[in-house]
């Protein structure tokens, strides 16, 4: 019978991977824009980001939204980003 902390593992291994995802986007949308946002103002589902933030920043990011999503496929393996909304 495999342990509890084993079932457990799983989950953190999940959260750890879900946060570095939400990292590699801010990181990339700053690199690209200068724009800073906070991990609350981003969510990814779907393989699709959605920004929380003002429309200027929005048409920012969209301006450079080809580059940014290339970058953030290139540096996340193991599940594909295809847009930003």
């Amino acid at each position: 019978m495999k342990s509890i902390s084993g079932f457990f593992d799983k989950f953190k291994n999940k959260a750890v991977l879900d946060v570095k995802r939400y990292l590699v986007v801010i990181e990339t949308i700053k690199k690209y824009t200068n724009i800073e946002l906070d991990i609350k103002d981003v969510s990814i589902s779907k393989g699709v980001i959605t920004l929380k933030t003002s429309s200027s920043m929005k048409n920012e990011i969209f301006i450079k939204k080809q580059i940014i999503l290339n970058e953030i496929s290139k540096k996340i393996n193991h599940k594909k980003i295809f847009d930003i909304k």
